[in-house]
């Protein structure tokens, strides 16, 4: 035993049996920090995601449009609808 019945954990503030809470705080930590950049990357994913679908639909709309598919005003419409 060392110094006032601690262990040498006792110079990390650990104390007996203390390095447990060290330990679930540091698993705490970690998974607070992968769960944030899960949250942050589907976020951003999602974002880009719904820019391409709407690219494409907007695509396949002008396709349409010159095609002679859709009168003006109905490219019109669709494009203001799409473009929300």
């Amino acid at each position: 035993m060392g110094y006032n019945g601690y262990h040498h954990h006792a110079m990390f503030g650990l104390g007996d049996g203390g390095w447990w809470m060290h330990s679930l705080f540091m698993v705490l930590l970690i998974g607070g920090i992968a769960f944030a950049i899960y949250i942050i990357t589907r976020y951003a994913l999602s974002r880009h995601s719904d820019r391409l679908t709407n690219d494409s639909a907007l695509s396949i709309l002008g396709q349409q449009y010159a095609s002679g598919e859709l009168n003006r005003e109905d490219y019109l419409q669709k494009q203001k609808d799409l473009e929300g």
